[in-house]
């Protein structure tokens, strides 16, 4: 009885060690947060919550619309922020640092269910740092992506028994997550699949969770519907709906069947799988060059391949991966190369029943979480959740290396850590420059504009979107926050992406504006109605559109990129102030027309 305890001792100081470490990982990479301040779409969140006075009414976030999204959890979480902190952006990072140090020990405790505990520090410690994370920590608008989550893997972690209790649990942690935001929807089939490889379910469990699944699911559904939204947030979700289902049904059947006989069937089907994996690529290679099919193919190829970039790379590649042309489509063959290799792979490991168990369950979970998120590629926020299977099928992968290799792996390993933790670090630095540079541009306009702030016109002849790999967009909410100042529209020429250019501007005549760029390899979008930015400045291609203000027209020039707008009388407003962002920073126009 002394050893057992003895041993019990032990493996919790070990894991009580583990743990202890990623949080001090978590916290020394995502210091800087607390001294981030606030930035683009923050300022609508706090705009709502001083409206509503944070708490003060806290039922009618259960009937709070953000865009086409329903995510009321979420708010409530900003809400007690607003009551803690006021409008002070340390309180609110400090929360979202909190969520993410939480969600490292929730994939530090789950991995020590399929893993050896140093194997589980591993995963949890890739997580807690992974590069492409740095957006849904430090960015305070993305705090939904923390919270769904935390409460997936809440959910995962309760379905430890077989008790009915332990599938009610797993089903409310599911309406937890899909309040916090949609991208949960992908938890009932990681659940399925953990009931099922795992825990070996019956029919049985996997239906009576499935029915629990559902009417939490009808239950969301209804809150939709009360608050005025569409059941599937709009027709673009259902493709990914389908395919979710589809996975669930899949998983479900495949219990009816056992997982030996699947597993048995799949080993001595491996080279028809091969085989039919290397047709598909051909296929589609073939159908990418295709006029009718080219279009969706690419869509998808870059789709993959933002994924596997992002969740592979060490270093964030968010900062400049927007102005390499093809870049994203050119990894997204790679990344379909790689995924048959991967599942070539899990079909060979099929040979350890026992142990292909565990990775198939990590593949399931990894499909499931990135179906949602399927057709976003502009933000790694996205990614958050996927960094969860990730990060612990390297876990997995470590306790199966050999003996003799591991000296090399510890190196290797030293080094990713390394590179991970100072890019995190880095990105802190942009965020702050974002939240510096917003502050400093409320500034500008606000005291050029004096006395005429409120009720007057603003046109930004270039505005940033996502400069430094960061989001840094100006808001008529920012100026109001920040100064005070509320103009009666305030609307953008050209969005600056990832580049952080130099722009030469000035008006030529009263009524045409010029905007050099000596150095443009591509970013730069712009908008016939100045609102929906569909418009792709090519550099080497000239642009030419009719917009809402007049004539725009785009072209190369000698390696950089002259611009012409042309604007109609009257079209920008009567008493109209411009500015322009270069080199990191906003400048009022050197002189801007005169509108009648």
């Amino acid at each position: 009885m002394r050893s057992l305890a003895g041993v019990r001792r032990a493996l919790l100081s070990r894991t009580l060690g583990g743990a202890s470490l990623v949080s001090v990982a978590v916290i020394a990479a995502y210091w800087s947060a607390l001294s981030v301040g606030f930035v683009s779409d923050d300022f609508l969140i706090l705009d709502r919550l001083r409206t509503l006075g944070g708490l003060e009414h806290a039922s009618a976030y259960f009937g709070l619309r953000h865009f086409d999204y329903y995510r009321p959890l979420a708010f409530l979480s900003y809400a007690l922020d607003w009551n803690l902190w006021d409008g002070r952006a340390f309180g609110y990072h400090l929360t979202s640092l909190g969520l993410h140090a939480l969600n490292t020990l929730l994939v530090f405790s789950l991995s020590r269910r399929l893993m050896s505990t140093w194997s589980a520090g591993i995963a949890a410690a890739l997580f807690a740092v992974h590069p492409s994370s740095h957006e849904a920590v430090f960015w305070m608008s993305a705090r939904f992506d923390l919270l769904a989550a935390a409460w997936c893997l809440t959910g995962v972690l309760a379905l430890r028994t077989s008790h009915v209790r332990a599938d009610v649990c797993a089903a409310l942690a599911f309406l937890a997550a899909v309040l916090s935001k949609e991208s949960a929807l992908a938890f009932p089939a990681a659940a399925l699949a953990y009931t099922l490889l795992l825990q070996h379910a019956r029919p049985a469990r996997m239906v009576r969770q499935l029915v629990c699944f559902a009417g939490a699911g009808g239950v969301y559904i209804w809150m939709r519907h009360a608050a005025g939204l569409a059941s599937t947030g709009g027709t673009a979700r259902v493709p990914k709906l389908a395919a979710l289902a589809v996975l669930v049904a899949a998983l479900v059947y495949a219990s009816h069947l056992g997982w030996a006989r699947v597993s048995s069937a799949m080993r001595t089907r491996l080279r028809l799988m091969t085989a039919s994996a290397l047709l598909l690529l051909v296929a589609a290679g073939l159908l990418a060059q295709a006029n009718a099919t080219g279009p969706v193919l690419r869509r998808a190829l870059t789709t993959v391949g933002f994924a596997a970039v992002h969740l592979l790379s060490p270093v964030a590649l968010d900062s400049f991966a927007g102005t390499l042309p093809g870049y994203m489509w050119i990894a997204g063959w790679l990344a379909i190369a790689g995924a048959i290799v991967a599942v070539v792979a899990v079909v060979a490991a099929c040979e350890y029943v026992v142990d292909a168990q565990t990775p198939a369950f990590l593949m399931v979970f990894l499909i499931a979480t990135l179906v949602p998120v399927s057709s976003m590629t502009e933000g790694t926020r996205y990614l958050y959740l996927a960094c969860v299977p990730a990060a612990m099928l390297a876990g997995w992968l470590w306790d199966r290396i050999p003996p003799k290799l591991l000296p090399i792996a510890s190196a290797v390993l030293a080094v990713v850590l390394l590179i991970n933790a100072w890019q995190v670090r880095a990105k802190g630095s942009d965020w702050a420059w974002a939240s510096e540079m917003s502050a400093a541009a409320a500034t500008l306009v606000s005291d050029g504009l004096g006395s005429r702030c409120d009720g007057h016109d603003v046109v930004l002849a270039t505005a940033p979107v996502r400069v430094r790999g960061v989001y840094s967009n100006l808001n008529i909410e920012s100026l109001t926050w920040l100064r005070g100042c509320t103009p009666a529209s305030l609307r953008t020429l050209v969005r600056v992406g990832h580049e952080d250019p130099r722009v030469g501007a000035v008006w030529e005549t009263p009524t045409q504006l010029r905007l050099s760029v000596p150095d443009y390899r591509g970013g730069f979008v712009t908008s016939r109605d100045l609102r929906t930015f569909d418009v792709g400045i090519d550099p080497t291609t000239p642009t030419r559109v009719t917009n809402v203000l007049g004539w725009f027209e785009a072209l190369p020039s000698a390696g950089g990129l002259d611009v012409r707008q042309t604007v109609n009388p009257g079209s920008a407003g009567r008493d109209v102030t411009w500015f322009f962002f270069s080199q990191g920073r906003f400048h009022p126009m050197p002189s801007s027309p005169h509108t009648p």
